[in-house]
Formats: structure tokens, sequence, C-alpha cells
């Protein structure tokens, strides 16, 4: 319709409505419209009905190629102009303990890589939002047992069943991991988790690390993990790894779950390193810039005979020997800082405890096979948080027998404070005296020297006060090694024996912290009370 002009002998114009026919290019527009709404609308039907029926078919085919897990597909979104598909709200539990999901994922999305089609390859890329991995040690557990690694459950032909292109861009957001030990144990838990993988299958040049990788993640609310650098997925028989690693701020205490699990305890502390790794078929190596704590407690149970006792000698064993036995592995610590800390040495069967207070210790070029030089160590502290204590040496990591020199010097600690000691191994305790321990050790070639000096000064056995609940016997034989100490007693009112020691330490299978903790710890025993088997 159009509006023409009417003349009216006015000094005006009038209009009036004229009707037009619409003419066939109108026609055909109408027409076009009609049947594009038709085509949408058919379209969406058909989109909701397949939707339907491939979320049945892609839990279906995913379930028949795992083993020993089953999946559930809350519901599939078709991605049509990215040629892929969401799959919404999908879970996974394991059929062994299917209560509760190892793992949820909001949304797992595949669709077709439009980058590496233009370079000609039918590739894909995945995108996973808020995943959360739930495991417990049951589901750990049931993974050890049956002997076959994750890779052997058929997670890679499930994917390849419902979307047949290989992977080239993975991107992780706001992921989470927890692991749940015992029961009433505090949960370890990775949080804000964001991982990228890029160009997975190598379609974009030649490089010996070609696919680019970066994850953040926040550990135990206060802790922050970054790892940035690059990959090989393609390479045999695992993937290769070349990457630089930050930790900052990590609470100690959280730990403890896991620590507990070979009969050491963590509380308090926090901890921060950086440093790089390599892993590859011909190399593997993992270098620590700097490792520093700061605040911690840490408490080494020996003597209980339990099982987690058995576990840490056993891991400690087998640790050792792969890590000296595979001439591919190195492990290098350039610096290794602890702050105010405090270290419990706690001997459950004799009922003792030794421990040091605002702990301090520098460890330089620690490394797990021969090195250039030799490692050395200095640490300094409050023992039994009343004398001072200095520890110094050096050592070199090596297959053959140990080879090593420490020095070890505490001053003036009450003997009072040690009581627990004397009693477990002497059967007597002291009312007052002064106690001090000075030693030195080196051992080169198998060959072992050195020697060890305490001091006692002022010592009191016998108290009638302090042993008025003892029996007789027992007053009687305290009476006689405080007799005994002063009959022993030198000009300076000192009970001291320098003990030289001098032997040989010929076991490979002895290594080097092993060898240095017993000769040390044995020595001091036998200072404390002499003529006892520590």
């Amino acid at each position: 319709m159009s509006f023409v002009p009417e003349p009216n002998g006015s000094r005006g114009r009038s209009w009036r409505r004229s009707s037009i026919p619409l003419g066939e290019r109108g026609r055909v527009r109408v027409v076009l419209a009609v049947v594009a709404f038709a085509l949408v609308a058919a379209v969406l039907v058909v989109a909701l009905t397949a939707e339907s029926f491939l979320r049945g078919w892609a839990e279906s085919e995913i379930n028949d190629r795992l083993v020993g897990y089953t999946v559930k597909i809350g519901g599939l979104d078709l991605r049509i102009l990215a040629l892929g598909f969401d799959l919404v709200d999908t879970s996974f539990t394991q059929d062994a303990h299917p209560d509760p999901a190892v793992a949820h994922l909001q949304r797992f999305g595949v669709s077709l890589s439009w980058s590496a089609l233009l370079r000609g390859n039918l590739l894909s890329e995945l995108e996973i939002e808020s995943p959360a991995l739930y495991l417990e040690r049951a589901n750990i557990v049931r993974e050890t047992e049956d002997g076959e690694g994750l890779a052997d459950k058929g997670w890679r032909e499930a994917l390849f069943a419902v979307y047949p292109m290989e992977v080239d861009h993975v991107r992780v957001r706001d992921g989470s991991v927890t692991y749940l030990g015992d029961e009433g144990d505090a949960p370890i838990e990775l949080t804000s988790v964001r991982l990228e993988a890029q160009n997975i299958r190598n379609v974009r040049g030649q490089s010996r690390y070609p696919s680019p990788v970066s994850l953040q993640a926040t550990l135990f609310d206060s802790g922050h993990i970054e790892v940035e650098g690059a990959a090989d997925f393609l390479a045999v028989p695992h993937v290769a790894l070349d990457a630089s690693f930050a930790l900052d701020t990590v609470p100690l205490r959280r730990f403890d779950p896991l620590a507990s699990e070979v009969d050491v305890h963590v509380d308090g502390g926090v901890l921060g390193a950086d440093g790089s790794l390599e892993f590859s078929r011909e190399k593997r190596s993992v270098y620590v810039r700097r490792l520093r704590v700061d605040g911690v407690e840490v408490t080494y149970t020996a003597g209980s005979g339990s099982a987690a006792e058995e576990r840490r000698q056993r891991w400690a064993e087998d640790a050792a020997e792969q890590l000296q036995s595979d001439s591919t592995t190195k492990v290098y610590l350039d610096r290794l800082e602890v702050r105010g800390s405090r270290l419990t040495y706690h001997r459950v069967d004799r009922d003792y405890r030794l421990f040091s207070t605002q702990t301090s210790l520098t460890a330089k070029d620690v490394a797990n096979r021969d090195s250039d030089k030799p490692a050395s160590f200095e640490a300094e502290g409050r023992f039994m948080d009343a004398g001072d204590l200095a520890i110094s040496g050096s050592y070199r990591a090596t297959n053959a027998s140990p080879d090593f020199d420490i020095d070890v010097n505490i001053s003036e600690t009450p003997l009072v404070e040690l009581n627990d000691l004397l009693t477990a191994y002497a059967g007597f305790d002291a009312a007052s005296g002064m106690f001090a321990f000075y030693s030195e050790l080196a051992a080169k070639e198998g060959r072992l020297e050195g020697y060890v000096k305490p001091i006692l000064s002022d010592v009191d056995i016998y108290d009638r006060t302090q042993d008025k609940r003892r029996s007789v016997c027992g007053e009687v034989y305290e009476g006689a090694v405080d007799v005994l100490s002063q009959i022993l007693e030198n000009s300076a009112d000192d009970v001291a024996a320098k003990v030289s020691v001098a032997g040989r330490i010929d076991d490979p299978e002895v290594s080097t912290w092993d060898a240095i903790v017993s000769l040390v710890s044995n020595a001091f025993v036998k200072s404390v009370s002499p003529g006892v088997d520590p």
C-alpha cells in the first residue's frame, strides 16, 4: 500500500490510501521466510530428539569399553556449528567402590579443531569445565591390587568410540582433586585447577617437546602451584615432559594423613620451592633450585612395631634402591632451608623423646647420584629446648659404601631433661647435673674413624625426694651409680670419656643416611648410659 496526493481546491494537500499488489518478488520473500522458519523448527525438533538418542548411545558406547568403571551421562547438547557436542552432568564410578563417584564433570565438550583443519589435519578439541576428582584410600588400594594402569582401563578407546578424532587441544577450567585417607583424616584438596595442553598431535612443526603445557592450582586453600613447560604426548613408552615449577605457601600440616602412613607426623609449617624437571626415555631429572620450610613440627616415631613402621622401612629401602640403581634418574637439590622448626625423635617401645626446638637447617648440593662436589649441611637449634645443638658435615652420594664426615656438638644441657632416656636404657634417672656431647665421625672407602666424647658435670643421681616412691632395690641401685660417678669425676668435677671409633662399613646395602643416623644415635645413647645395648 501507498499514499497518493489528492487535490481538493485548497492551498494544502490531502492524502488517500491506495492498494498496490505485492508483486512476484514480495511473494518470494514471504515464501522463503515461511520455509526458513519451518526448517529451523524442524532442526530444533530433530536436534532435541537426536540429543536424547545420542545421550543413551554415547553412555552405552563408553561403558562397553571401560574396565572397572561405569559412566552416567545426565544430558547431551549438540554443537552443530562446532561439529561437536557437550556431555553435561557426567559422573564416573569405580565398580568395586561405587559410592561416592570418583569423578564428576559439569561439562565435557568435544569439537572439531579448526586450527588443525587449516593445516590439513582432522583433529578434535576437549574443553572440560568444573571437573571434580574424588579419591578415597579404597580407590587407590583397588587400583594397586588389580595390577593394571589407568591406560589399560579403556579411556582412550571410549572417547574415540563416540568422537573418532584424535585430541589435539585440551583445556580444563575450575577443576578440583580431593584425596581422603583413613576415617577422620583431613582431606588433601587441590582446587581452582586450570590446565591447558596444545598441539598434542604435533601438527604445528617438529621439536623435541612440541606441545605447550601449563598448570595452575590452589593447594589447601592457601598454597599455590604453577607448572609451565612443554611435552611430547606421542613419546613412548610414556609422555615426555620438560617444565619449570613453583610452589608457594603450601601448608604442610595437611600432609599429615599421608605422612602418618609411615609413622611420621607433621604439624604446622609452610613450604615453598621452585625448580625444573625433565622426564623422557633418555633422561629423568628433577632440579630443585630452592626448597624452604618454615615453622614445621615433625615427629619421627620408631620402635612401634606397627604396620606403618614396616611400610616406612620398605618404602625407604625401595626408594633408595630405585634412585641409586636407575642410572637415568637424577635428583638434585641446590639448596634446602628449614627455619624455626621443631624436630622430634619418639621411641615408642622405650617411651622417650629427643627433640630440637628453634631448629634451622641448611643443606646444599644434595644429589641422589655421584656429583662433582659433596653435599654439605649445617644445623643448629636448642637440644631439649635447653642446650645449644650444632651439627655440620658433608657426604657424597655413591653406590659403594657410605662416604661422609659429620660433627655433632651439644652444649650444657640439664641432665634431668634426659631422665626418660636414662630410665629407658640404664634404669635410673638424675636429680641434677649437666650433660654435653661432642663427636666427629668420618667414613671413606669403607673405613670409619672418629670419636665420641660425652661430658657429665655436677651429677647427682640419687635424690630421696625425687625417688621416695622407688623400691629399696631401686634406691640402692641409684645410690651406687651416684657413688660411681663421683669416683670418676676428674679435676674439673666432670665425668668425661673420649672414646675412639674405628672400623669398616663395607656393606653397600647400607645407605649414607642410614649409616649416619645409626652411628650418631647409637653413640649418643651409649654415651648417656654406657654399658647398655641401644
